[in-house]
């Protein structure tokens, strides 16, 4: 059923998209959706409910009677007929395509024939291969046999190679799906036949030479505009097929695409003749053709999958199960041998200049190399590896090829080959050899390594960076040992080159840094961190343990120790790092003495923090955890924990990981063999390990659990973490003991505990604030609850229920007795608890009833554990009790308005949880009588909130009918939904702003998830309530509504919603619309914008990342945020868009704030980072000497004149022009309006000086536009000269002379004489300068 709605749905989706261009200017467009909408008013008269079956069998009956390729009918039959099949049952299909076949093949025997033939094509194939998938390989014998079938296919791999890209591509899709199909596993009975065309194909490619004896057309068709259409394009489709089918080199590049779609689902055994045309291609001297071939190859040949090589990577996954990747079908080996005889071939191999070719070369050698590596033992491909080696350094590295120089292409091409071969070509026999001889393969490889390093360094200096990442894959490689017990390859052969490296990394100017630090953690995984620090030591301290001032300190190398050492002897750091941090903590304290070298102190303090950084990865899968972890060394732990707060963490996770990797030790299903030979320990040492970790168990509790009672809360994470990970190794006796202790302690604590008492420390908000003893040990008890079993869980299930804790004045122990409750009935030992009251459904009902009891009681911090204790319990009431839930409803309801985002959704969880328990059905007890559960009575429950006497209660119970309508509108009865809707709209008219905004959100929710004839019917009553709530609030929740009617438009259509809205708030439609193509080309511009700073616009709004499915619904939208953002004035701070990054700093973090629900702090969504976004590139020395005028010398150039300086400045943009233009034509234009104190509207006077003002702007509007297209700027104004100005120096301060007329220190009587001039006058000094 559910299979049948998603059917319905996709295909309703899908015909959508082509039934509104029943008006579309084009006829390809038009005749489809005429003829969808005449089927379906066929279907309508028939009374038949149009479905993917109905449609189906009526463009059967319409291409029974339009057997006429070239009629529109068919065409738009065929095209409907595409769209439906997909969604059609399999069965249907498979009963009607041996009929359908026929006709809908008819277009691919003339591919060129009539108009529109690409797309007849391509729904023709689209329906073939609908057919072809249905089929089930019991009709193996109709494919092989019939001749239609076979037919319609060899059409089909013909139109594989059309000039037409779009039908060739289809094409293509349509045979790689086919071949692709699971239920044939790689084994389609048209396999064969697609290889055997292909080869055809491409042996008339190699006859030909690439060339067609077809003249190519001098240019493309001329484009005819009365048509629509290019002149002659059939006839010059023609001729390009024509030239394809006669051999041109085209057509091999076409075959080989197709082929590298299909070339893993082909059987090995038909390959071989496909490989010998593949082989004669390359001679064609064709680049394109050659790339395509090598392509071809290297998909047939690709047997290996990327894999991590990090010792690590191992480790991690060791107590993974996987299911084994079946093998790949190993390809012939004659084949093979032939194939890589032919790529070594001098005349195949590509010039060193050729860098289109190369890479692809490089690709299919590697694939060959490594296929041929896996047949036999490998000693075959192992011959050919040394020359293969020496040919990809000298064609991919060497700076003696030019591609290598110019294209990193082929150098990261020539690394991936070199890499695979030394991870698959080089067997154990090999390394073996290079420790004895090093005259070995191996060794010289190696030696050709160090040589690009050393002596011919400038060689590969461009290539230093592959170098080394070849390096590191060849210390991977060796990374075991060649016999057992020996020590690791790496060690003999490639220390002295690691010796080098670190040497190079250290020079000044290094320019590959990165790839040597990989070298280096490579040899550390290799190695051992005892070997390695062996030969290249620390040298922090000299010989006196004194600080190293000579320069030679390694101290670079802790960090590569902490992200390589893994699987290594954890009494190295026993040894040797626990040691070397003693003497760096005795010269930190000396150099903290008296303070006189606070800088050597942070130094020494930054040094013992990495060495302890390290401890975790000694703790990675170490070997000897029974003998390393001693008690000495346990205790000088504890110490550490004590009393370095800095290295607590590292220590905590080292202590973590030897459990944890002792553990998946011990369970691997690995082959005990295998895993001493990779990790050097076994199953049985893992059982070893957990025993001796489980008898030193007792010391380190004690030690964490005084640890946690003296931590702040905020620090007791990892500590929690620690003893968590312990618990899970001790035997049932030793949880009994501990939960004993706890219990006890707890027990004794809470009998001096005052809630209220305050000691004077630390307030109970700072991070430094300790809490009392009970929190700790109800902490620990929490950690305890998946360990407990029987009478522990009992015991701990009847102190955790007891109505002292239940009713305590302290939200932090309430929290934590609903935590444990909620884990407990969670856990394994649920259904014990609950029977211990004679069944599940009456334990429950006794809790919830205690629970009911202590409702006022509830702390602010522990409603959101209650909450989810409550969603835990009400799935277990039974069908007598559940009255018992009509209880929960209103503590359910204000759930919802809670400040804490955790909270609201365990509020929303319980209600939906509720629901779901109702819907099941059970029996309500009323004091009227009894009445059957059901979700729609669920729903009048919660809709009794809404007699509520306060407005949070109504606005609680508006928004948990807006969840529960989300979740159960599909089981409501019509009639509660009409309720619901009209019941909405009379809360709209509210003069609460709470009350609306959640009405907002119910009708939101109402208009995304009902049908649109049952919304549509309440549109008369709810636009004009929405118009109300913007008007009534003065456009406080303007952004709201306007994305609430802009669904609706969205929904129903413009003159749907219009024809509700009164004359005065028309504009408001008007806006939509154009805010609607404002955004449409905001989306266009950047589309085109190559700028990287444009996709930033559209980025999620902040603060929705968290929200589920509901919220989503009801608060999170894009429309909102941006007409939010629109209508921010630009000066507004906070108005520009926050630019998400990796790299935004607290400085740039801001409160969110919500007018009308209190700020909780502690929520995490309440401080969001946003960053500084100003438009402008970070400001660097030398940006503003940019900017200056220079002349052609590059010397600065002073600009003469304001109009030389103008003229040279960029001119402004035409949207930079206009900008403020509607502002003030609205604030001084003649049909422009204010608003008055009261609100009512003041239209501006229609003086002469605005007439005068707006006729400027028009005049300066209508000026015609500049040669070439740019928009004319505005003219500026004439402006009065001042008095003097022709005397003023534009260099500098005063007065110069001007055309041999020195300055005069009078004014003019002209300009001072009558009315007017005389009052000018009156503001004038001596100089003819205004007074200031």
């Amino acid at each position: 059923m559910q299979e049948d709605v998603e059917r319905r749905a996709g295909l309703a989706e899908a015909l959508g998209r082509v039934r509104h261009h029943q008006d579309s200017k084009l006829e390809n467009q038009r005749a489809p959706a005429q003829l969808l909408a005449a089927t379906e008013a066929t279907l309508a008269e028939r009374g038949d409910e149009p479905g993917p079956t109905h449609y189906f069998l009526a463009l059967e009956s319409l291409l029974a009677a339009n057997d006429d390729p070239q009629s529109s009918v068919y065409t738009s039959s065929v095209y409907l007929l595409s769209i439906v099949l997909p969604f059609v049952s399999p069965g249907v299909v498979r009963a009607k395509c041996q009929a359908l076949l026929a006709a809908v093949a008819q277009p691919l025997g003339e591919p060129h024939s009539g108009e529109n033939a690409n797309a007849r094509l391509r729904a023709s194939l689209g329906c073939i291969e609908v057919f072809l998938e249905v089929l089930p390989t019991s009709d193996r014998a109709l494919l092989e046999h019939d001749k239609t079938w076979r037919t319609v296919w060899d059409l089909t791999l013909n139109l594989c190679v059309d000039s037409r890209p779009k039908v060739r591509r289809r094409a293509h899709e349509l045979v790689a799906h086919v071949l692709a199909l699971p239920a044939w596993k790689n084994a389609h009975p048209y396999a064969p036949r697609t290889v055997q065309w292909a080869a055809h194909v491409l042996n008339g490619v190699a006859a030909a030479r690439g060339l067609s004896h077809t003249k190519p057309a001098k240019s493309a068709p001329e484009f005819d505009k009365r048509r629509g259409k290019a002149k002659h394009a059939m006839s010059a489709a023609v001729a390009r097929q024509q030239a394809a089918s006669e051999g041109a080199a085209s057509t091999g590049i076409w075959v080989c695409a197709l082929l590298k779609m299909i070339a893993s689902h082909l059987p090995p055994a038909t390959v071989e003749p496909l490989v010998k045309e593949l082989l004669h291609l390359p001679s064609l001297q064709n680049t394109y053709l050659t790339v395509a071939v090598f392509d071809v190859f290297a998909a047939l040949f690709a047997t290996h999958s990327a894999e991590s090589d990090s010792a690590r990577a191992h480790v991690a996954a060791l107590g993974t199960s996987s299911a084994a990747a079946a093998p790949a079908a190993a390809p012939d080996a004659t084949m093979l041998r032939e194939t890589l005889a032919a790529l070594r071939n001098p005349d195949v191999v590509p010039a060193h200049t050729d860098v289109q070719t190369l890479p692809s070369y490089l690709a299919l050698l590697e694939a060959c190399m490594v296929a041929y590596s896996r047949l036999g033992d490998g000693n075959e491909a192992w011959a050919l590896v040394p020359q293969v080696w020496a040919d990809i350094m000298e064609l991919a590295l060497s700076a003696k090829s030019d591609a290598s120089r110019h294209a990193p292409e082929v150098r990261t091409a020539g690394r991936h080959a070199l890499l695979a071969l030394l991870r698959y070509a080089v067997p154990d026999a090999a390394v073996l050899e290079a420790c004895q001889s090093a005259k070995a393969p191996l060794a010289k490889m190696i030696t050709s390594l160090r040589d690009a390093l050393g002596r011919h360094a400038i060689r590969y200096a461009h290539a230093r960076a592959d170098v080394l990442a070849v390096l590191a894959g060849l210390i991977a490689r060796l990374r075991y040992a060649p016999a057992p017990g020996a020590h690791p390859a790496a060690e003999a052969l490639v220390m002295d080159i690691v010796e080098d490296v670190a040497t190079l990394r250290t020079q000044k100017g290094f320019d590959a840094r990165p790839e040597a630090d990989l070298v280096l953690g490579a040899a550390i995984e290799a190695c051992g961190p005892a070997a390695f620090l062996q030969r290249l030591p620390l040298q922090l301290l000299d010989a006196q343990r004194r600080p190293n001032t000579q320069g030679t300190g390694r101290a670079w190398l802790l960090p590569l120790l902490r992200e390589h050492i893994t699987n290594t002897q954890l009494q190295h750091f026993v040894d040797e790092l626990v040691p070397l941090s003693e003497a760096l903590f005795e010269l930190r304290i000396a150099a903290e003495s008296g303070g006189a070298k606070p800088v050597e102190a942070k130094v020494f303090e930054a040094l013992i923090e990495q060495i302890w950084a390290c401890f975790p990865a000694y703790c990675e899968l170490a070997r000897d955890v029974d003998t390393a972890i001693t008690p000495q060394f346990l205790e000088l732990l504890i110490n550490v924990l004590r009393s370095q707060s800095a290295l607590r963490p590292s220590v905590l996770k080292g202590l973590e990981l030897l459990v944890q990797r002792s553990e998946a030790l011990a369970a691997s299903q690995a082959p005990a063999a295998q895993l001493v030979r990779q990790f050097g320990v076994d199953q049985a040492a893992g059982k070893r390990f957990v025993a001796h970790l489980r008898a030193l168990s007792g010391v380190l509790f004690t030690a964490l659990f005084n640890l946690l009672a003296e931590l702040p809360s905020q620090a007791r994470g990892y500590v929690m973490e620690c003893i968590g990970t312990y618990l899970g190794i001790l035997d049932a006796e030793s949880v009994t003991q501990t939960y004993t202790k706890v219990a006890q302690m707890l027990e004794q604590s809470l009998a001096t505990y005052t809630p209220t008492a305050h000691t004077g420390g630390p307030e109970p908000n700072s991070p430094r604030y300790v809490p009392p003893l009970p929190h700790t040990m109800l902490d620990l008890l929490v950690a305890l609850v998946p360990f407990v079993q029987g009478t522990n869980a009992a015991s701990l299930y009847d102190v955790a229920s007891s109505d002292a804790l239940l009713a305590i004045e302290d939200g932090g122990i309430q929290k934590k007795v609903y935590r444990i409750l909620a884990r407990l009935l969670s856990g394994r030992e649920a259904t014990a608890l609950f029977a211990r009251a004679g069944s599940a459904e009456r334990g429950c009902a006794e809790l919830l009833a205690r629970l009911g009891v202590h409702t006022d009681d509830v702390q602010a911090g522990a409603v959101r554990d209650r909450l989810l204790l409550l969603g835990a319990l009400a799935p277990l009431v039974g069908d007598a009790e559940l009255h018992i839930l009509g209880a929960m409803v209103p503590e359910a309801v204000l759930g919802t308005k809670e400040t804490n985002q955790g909270a609201r959704e365990a509020a929303y969880a319980l209600l939906v949880a509720i629901g779901e328990r109702m819907d099941r059905g059970g029996v309500l007890r009323r004091p009227d009588g009894e009445v059957a559960a059901s979700a729609n009575e669920y729903i009048l429950m919660v809709a009794a909130g809404l007699a509520g006497a306060t407005p949070r209660m109504i606005s609680a119970s508006i928004t948990a009918l807006a969840r529960l309508l989300y979740e159960f509108h599909a089981r409501l009865p019509v009639e509660t939904l009409d309720e619901l809707l009209s019941t909405m709209v009379v809360y709209l008219e509210s003069t609460n702003r709470e009350i609306i905004k959640s009405a907002l959100g119910l009708t939101k929710v109402a208009i995304v998830v009902l049908d649109a004839p049952r919304v549509e019917a309440h549109l008369g009553e709810l636009v004009p309530a929405l118009i109300g709530v913007q008007v009534a609030h003065k456009n406080h929740f303007k952004g709201r509504v306007r994305h609430i009617i802009e669904r609706l438009i969205r929904r129903f259509g413009v003159p749907a919603v219009e024809q509700y809205v009164d004359e005065d708030n028309k504009r408001l439609i008007t806006n939509i619309r154009k805010r609607k193509e404002r955004a449409r080309r905001k989306k266009s511009a950047a589309a085109t914008d190559k700028d990287d700073d444009a996709p930033d616009a559209f980025q999620r709004a902040p603060g929705t990342g968290s929200m589920d499915a509901f919220e989503e619904a009801l608060y999170g939208s894009a429309s909102e945020s941006e007409s939010d953002e629109d209508d921010a004035p630009s000066g507004r701070r906070g108005a520009a868009k926050p630019k998400p990054g990796r790299h935004a700093r607290e400085d740039d973090a801001y409160l969110v704030e919500d007018d009308e629900v209190p700020l909780d702090l502690l929520e995490r969504g309440t401080t969001t980072v946003r960053t500084k976004r100003t438009g402008h590139k970070e400001r660097r020395p030398g940006d503003e000497a940019k900017k200056l005028p220079v002349d052609a010398s590059g010397r600065l150039r002073i600009v003469e004149s304001d109009d030389e300086a103008a003229e040279s400045a960029p001119q402004p943009s035409v949207d930079d022009q206009m900008a403020g233009r509607a502002y003030i034509e609205k604030e001084m234009g003649i049909d422009g309006f204010t608003h008055t104190r009261g609100g009512a509207v003041k239209f501006n006077k229609n003086t002469k000086r605005t007439r005068a003002n707006e006729r400027l702007d028009d005049e300066d509007d209508e000026a015609p536009a500049p040669e070439g297209g740019a928009r004319a700027t505005k003219r500026p104004r004439p402006k009065k000269q001042a008095i003097g100005e022709a005397f003023r120096a534009k260099r500098a301060a005063g007065d110069v002379q001007r055309n041999g007329m020195s300055p005069y220190a009078y004014v003019p009587l002209s300009s001072v004489t009558g009315k007017k001039n005389a009052k000018q006058a009156q503001k004038l000094k001596i100089t003819g300068r205004g007074h200031t």
